[in-house]
């Protein structure tokens, strides 16, 4: 009889978690629509304004071109070229520019769930998720031609794949191509925007804090190495500039 209760408790258990599941997808998909309507109806009401000109102008040239104008301006090269490959596709018009800083702004509200459920739970997740489809600075940021989104959406995967790396469970196997994610990301989001730099200087403090407790594991600290050097040595033709 007591297998039996046992038995009956932990189907109800698993059903209710299973509807759960179901109400965050749900709800998450409605979160999703809602960000698209905002960051998509109307995209080319607004004129061009200066900023988003010059960036189509750079976009437009060759890739070497392009690299050889940011090398005297404020920013690294990297959203030009991609922004470059994407509007031969998709055409040159302000519309396919913006559509591209638009599908970031989108796909960062499922990744910030994603990355508020593995720091501090589903419910901080969807707040997360929430403030991120709703936030009128993102929204406006995600409706012009520029660079922001992109850096947003790198940032948000590194940090998740960093959080992935220092979790316990993570296999040896696991984590040594995490390490090569974490790098490609990181690297990209460094090309995109100089800001970046701020958030991989937490990325090493917070991994500093993690080996510490850990028992500074020989291996550990050496991977963490291994990646500084190579990010360092793939951003080095940049470092002059």
């Amino acid at each position: 009889m007591a297998d039996s209760s046992d038995c009956d408790t932990s189907a109800a258990g698993e059903e209710h978690e299973g509807k759960a599941v179901r109400g965050t997808h749900w709800i998450m998909i409605a979160f999703i629509l809602v960000a698209a309507a905002l960051r998509l109806l109307l995209l080319e009401d607004q004129s061009l304004w200066y900023d988003e000109g010059f960036t189509i102008l750079l976009a437009k040239m060759p890739c070497a071109q392009a690299i050889a104008f940011t090398a005297q301006d404020v920013h690294p090269p990297l959203y030009y070229i991609i922004l470059h490959l994407w509007l031969r596709v998709c055409g040159d018009a302000a519309l396919s520019a913006r559509m591209f800083s638009a599908l970031f702004g989108i796909a960062t509200v499922p990744l910030i769930y994603i990355v508020g459920k593995r720091t501090l739970g589903k419910g901080v997740g969807l707040i997360a998720a929430l403030l991120a489809t709703l936030s009128p600075f993102y929204i406006y940021y995600s409706r012009e031609a520029r660079m922001y989104t992109l850096l947003t959406f790198l940032s948000l995967l590194s940090s998740y794949i960093m959080l992935r790396i220092t979790d316990e469970r993570c296999s040896t196997e696991t984590r040594a191509s995490l390490w090569v994610v974490y790098l490609v990301s990181a690297l990209m989001a460094s090309y995109v925007h100089y800001f970046a730099f701020l958030i991989l200087l937490v990325h090493a403090a917070y991994y500093a804090v993690w080996w510490l407790a850990r028992g500074r594991q020989l291996h550990c600290g050496r991977h963490a190495i291994t990646i500084a050097v190579l990010w360092a040595l793939a951003y080095s033709p940049w470092f002059p500039v």
